[in-house]
């Protein structure tokens, strides 16, 4: 598709294009797409970073291995 000629866009159509991709990436788009992930991942580290120094390393190891 590399070849590909298409219809010239206006400046509005562009612009639209444009915020809809925009809206696709990042942060936010993946919460709205994964909230229980997004929930238990800010629950685990919200864990961990109460945790005491030993237990925070100890923590870190066990959750870098169930990912």
């Amino acid at each position: 598709m590399a070849g590909a000629k298409t219809d010239e866009l206006t400046t509005e159509e562009a612009k639209a294009r444009l915020r809809y991709a925009t809206e696709q990436l990042g942060v936010r788009a993946w919460v709205r797409q994964h909230p229980y992930e997004a929930l238990t991942l800010g629950f685990a580290t919200g864990v961990v970073l109460a945790a005491s120094r030993p237990m925070r390393h100890t923590l870190l190891r066990l959750l870098i291995r169930a990912l």
